[in-house]
């Protein structure tokens, strides 16, 4: 599986379009719905999106520069950041991934060179 491969980033493109429309927003994991709905959790995600998910806003912790250096946490961002504009969570990992290859479909050879692994 190669993300410098354009027939298998548009294969994955494809696959997202088609698993958000089968799926018709049928909720697999219902229990977890309960806590990832609540006010607490979803305000959280705004709040982290509203503060550091734009530049200028205000100055983020030292800490926040050596977390987004690491994979997990800006996929896990990027999950938050999705989640939080469709509030479902099978909608949110089909659109991440179709973010994803659609910004690496993209990019130009060299660009993909330079990012082998999307993000």
């Amino acid at each position: 599986m190669s993300f410098q491969n354009t027939y298998f980033l548009i294969l994955l493109s494809i696959l997202s379009v088609a698993g958000v429309t089968m799926h018709r927003s049928f909720n697999y994991l219902p229990k977890t719905s309960k806590y990832i709905d609540s006010a607490l959790f979803y305000g959280v995600i705004i709040l982290f999106h509203s503060v550091f998910g734009t530049s200028g806003v205000t100055d983020k912790p030292a800490i926040l520069d050596k977390l987004m250096a690491m994979t997990w946490f800006k996929f896990f961002t990027l999950v938050l950041v999705t989640y939080a504009a469709v509030r479902d969570i099978e909608d949110t990992i089909f659109m991440s991934v179709l973010f994803l290859s659609l910004v690496q479909l993209m990019r130009t050879k060299e660009e993909r060179r330079q990012h082998p692994n999307i993000l």
